[in-house]
């Protein structure tokens, strides 16, 4: 009898646990629904690709030089849910490009993460990390929009950067909800499209792809010692 029971508590809580995980996916999608722009091409992205490899099937898509305009709207499908969200390409072109507000997080091929440089073991949920780089890097009270960037290894498993992606979108979305609260009492699902345009003035979002390997930056130089 003992048994039977445990065997309907493990069945409840799977269940609930899973329908609050697709309630949790439904609204994201939701969220990323009022903020793309309507005007925008879109491509889907193919997480078996990679760096140029990836960049080139993003342009075969779109039918444009992403030196000549960097901006799209992002297809992805993560669990069976098809999403879109505002994206952003970095390629490598003939002159260089700035961009401000980065959140980089990049995964290996071990599924570990660094978001912001702060590791990330493997397998665990990357949202509060971002959550809290987003926090951090919008304290700046002129800072109206972030890129998070992506990168993975080119031997990083489709289904392990599409999970990094997700908890990166729920993170954006909690801000965005948190901005949402403060400025009219409501969540984003909640505003009209004049509140939506107020909040994307106060903070605005694309998900980055870089098609080449970033330099690695140079090590800090040696602490200098007073000579007596």
């Amino acid at each position: 009898m003992k048994k039977i029971i445990y065997i309907l508590i493990f069945i409840s809580t799977t269940v609930f646990i899973s329908c609050k995980t697709v309630k949790k996916s439904v609204e994201l999608k939701s969220f990323l629904n009022k903020m793309i722009s309507e005007n925008e091409k879109i491509a889907k992205i193919k997480f078996n690709k990679y760096n140029s490899d990836l960049v080139d099937d993003i342009e075969s898509q779109l039918k444009i030089d992403l030196c000549d305009r960097s901006n799209f709207i992002a297809l992805s499908n993560t669990n069976g849910l098809n999403i879109k969200f505002p994206a952003f390409v970095l390629k490598e072109c003939d002159y260089f490009t700035s961009v401000h507000g980065v959140v980089t997080i990049q995964i290996n091929s071990n599924n570990e993460t660094l978001v912001d440089n702060e590791f990330v073991s493997s397998g665990s949920n990357i949202e509060n990390e971002v959550l809290e780089a987003t926090r951090g890097w919008m304290q700046n009270e002129y800072r109206k929009r972030l890129v998070y960037l992506i990168s993975w290894d080119s031997l990083t498993k489709p289904t392990q950067i599409e999970n990094k992606l997700k908890e990166t979108l729920f993170a954006v979305k909690s801000y965005s909800d948190s901005i949402a609260i403060s400025k009219f009492e409501k969540k984003v699902a909640e505003l009209n499209l004049s509140e939506i345009k107020t909040l994307k003035d106060k903070f605005d979002f694309k998900v980055g792809f870089r098609g080449y390997k970033m330099p690695t930056p140079p090590p800090p130089p040696p602490e200098s010692k007073d000579i007596e």
